[in-house]
């Protein structure tokens, strides 16, 4: 994580503006958490911080961990599978699942070797958006989010596991972009338990 932030952060936040979110879903969420470290320690914080899909970066030596990324290609295809979000098509071309394969290998070097540093928590409003049965971010993971920021927390569970997002694709955005408009506005929103799907906004 380290290597990653020393080219990720000057990348972003040597050309943010003013005024910008930061948004990111599984190990992006760990991404995007320790990115707002960095733009807080620099004195530029975003207005919003959105997580998805992963546990609180201090609860992430909570689960059951071992270095998926020196699975075989064989256990790496079927957690693909798992976790769905993959069309079963693109898995049964060789050369395209070499290249997935090779990406989830480098993710889960990241997330497998990640040590939660601790230090003040954020002031940055932060957003937890999940799936309710994500195999790799379990309900009681997700509330630590809650100690590591200082301002309320709000929670969006929808229905579906790690790619929920793609099922829900239009609650999902509404509830993102009410969330940076209500940030942007000055106008914390109440930390608040949310069950959403497609079918109940349209």
């Amino acid at each position: 994580m380290a290597a990653l932030m020393a080219r990720v952060a000057p990348a972003v936040l040597d050309n943010a503006g003013d005024r910008y979110a930061v948004f990111g879903h599984s190990l992006g969420a760990l991404v995007a958490y320790e990115l707002v470290r960095e733009a807080e320690r620099r004195g530029t914080p975003p207005v919003w911080l959105g997580v998805s899909g992963s546990p609180a970066p201090h609860r992430i030596r909570d689960r059951p961990l071992e270095r998926r990324d020196l699975w075989p290609r064989e256990r790496l295809v079927a957690f693909l599978r798992e976790l769905g979000g993959t069309p079963e098509e693109m898995l049964e071309i060789p050369d395209v699942v070499d290249y997935m394969v090779n990406v989830l290998r480098a993710d889960l070097r990241i997330v497998d070797t990640y040590e939660h540093i601790d230090g003040p928590p954020l002031s940055t409003p932060v957003s937890v958006f999940s799936g309710d049965v994500d195999p790799l971010a379990a309900h009681e993971l997700l509330g630590g989010w809650r100690e590591r920021t200082l301002t309320p927390v709000s929670f969006h569970t929808w229905p579906g596991g790690h790619f929920y997002l793609f099922d829900h694709p239009e609650s999902f955005c509404k509830s993102l972009v009410a969330d940076v408009n209500s940030a942007m506005s000055g106008t914390p929103t109440a930390a608040r338990e949310e069950m959403e799907d497609a079918e109940s906004h349209g």
